[in-house]
């Protein structure tokens, strides 16, 4: 209006604030090109992004993913759990020619009977099967000897090293890869009231890797009975753990969780007791306050300290956006299952 324009200091001021709306909105006006049936362009990466499709079934999100963004490689990422299962028989049998096989991060701080037991499933199943790790194969313990047990606040740095870098330097291994593929996952809003609350879109992506959650909108049940109609299992670890195992880093270990995997996989219980006597010998004074397996409570401050000692600010900024797309119920991250394990 005109008395907006006799507000500003000048035109210039006026241009500038209009130019950085049209920065921040050009992405969505895209994006809503196809109500209007026109072709739109590739988008360009822009760091952290979420879409909500304006029907979230899992045809409607997969159509999207094709359509408006172009992804034509797709790899289910697979922790062993009913969710990640399920989308991945799901994806396999409505896009066999896009799906290039199942992929399993290989923690090196989880169940070896999920791994196994996976490995065998997909051989059983004649599915590809890909299983990857992080670089260095160690770096759990690295961390933990520096920064002690990750507590619930600090999820997200053992997050990112375990599983994030891992999942991009995956996708990023090829450029036909890098510049075509989607990391399919089970993750899905009603996992819990912490994921509801932190809804973010079916679709997301960190600049050129990109992650799409078909079954996003599906319940409990729906999942389930996917599963049985289909003659799917997922990994018997979870009868007794309540999740798949694939991660037992400690954020949310809940009462009890260490006296189940001592019996589930006793040499990495005896592994997680080996790093507790080493942090009590070679661990940092900040190590040395957290030396014990899920019994961990960093404090705000501490959790920025190790935040700023390990990433630049740039990454800080949406490692908690990182979080939700990564970890789902499964690893426990969604359900925020329990803090101590006393």
């Amino acid at each position: 209006s005109n008395e907006i324009i006799n507000n500003a200091k000048n035109i210039n001021q006026l241009n500038n604030t209009f130019s950085r709306l049209y920065t921040n909105t050009k992405e969505y006006d895209l994006i809503r090109s196809r109500e209007r049936n026109i072709e739109t362009k590739r988008l360009r990466p822009l760091s952290f992004r979420s879409y909500n499709c304006p029907i979230e079934t899992p045809e409607e999100i997969m159509k999207e993913l094709v359509s408006i963004h172009k992804r034509t490689e797709y790899y289910a990422l697979c922790s062993g759990g009913k969710d990640s299962i399920s989308v991945g028989h799901w994806i396999m049998t409505n896009f066999p020619e896009q799906f290039k096989g199942f992929v399993h991060i290989k923690t090196n701080i989880g169940v070896k009977k999920t791994t196994d037991w996976l490995i065998e499933y997909c051989e059983k199943m004649g599915w590809v099967l890909k299983i990857i790790e992080p670089k260095p194969p160690n770096v759990y313990d690295e961390l933990v000897l520096k920064y002690g047990f990750p507590s619930a606040g600090a999820h997200t740095i053992v997050m990112r090293k375990l599983k994030y870098s891992t999942m991009r330097r995956f996708a990023f291994e090829n450029p036909h890869r890098k510049f075509n593929h989607s990391l399919i996952s089970g993750i899905r809003v009603f996992e819990s009231s912490r994921r509801m609350n932190n809804y973010k879109g079916a679709i997301q992506r960190d600049g050129n890797l990109w992650f799409t959650a078909p079954f996003f909108k599906k319940s409990d049940e729906w999942v389930y009975k996917y599963l049985l109609t289909n003659g799917l299992k997922r990994t018997p670890v979870h009868d007794i753990l309540g999740m798949s195992g694939e991660c037992e880093c400690g954020s949310f270990a809940s009462y009890g969780e260490r006296e189940k995997l001592k019996l589930l996989d006793p040499e990495l219980m005896h592994h997680i007791e080996y790093l507790e006597d080493q942090i009590q010998l070679h661990g940092t004074p900040l190590a040395k306050k957290y030396p014990k397996w899920g019994n961990t409570s960093h404090t705000p401050e501490e959790v920025d300290k190790i935040m700023k000692d390990l990433y630049s600010k740039g990454i800080i900024d949406k490692i908690k956006d990182l979080e939700e797309v990564v970890c789902g119920v499964e690893c426990g991250a969604g359900t925020m299952r329990g803090l101590k394990n006393v």
